[in-house]
């Protein structure tokens, strides 16, 4: 799986980038922004919950996960 943005560090022109990678390799899921700023694009839709638990409403055509660094 390919993560193009990690969080909101530096996201720009998250759309096209997304695409460009999905294009880049198309056997691979790609998330557009591991949690923050999801732009809807993509085939994850990711978010951090501290503390949690919580996870994100799947969509129709994206899955939803809960990503984390912490144990």
């Amino acid at each position: 799986m390919w993560i193009v943005f990690n969080e909101a560090w530096g996201q720009y022109d998250t759309e096209r980038l997304t695409n460009w990678v999905k294009e880049m390799d198309p056997n691979r899921l790609v998330s557009n922004a591991s949690s923050w700023d999801d732009k809807k694009v993509g085939d994850i839709v990711d978010m951090h919950k501290y503390p949690g638990p919580g996870a994100p409403e799947p969509e129709e055509n994206r899955a939803a996960v809960l990503g984390t660094d912490r144990n």
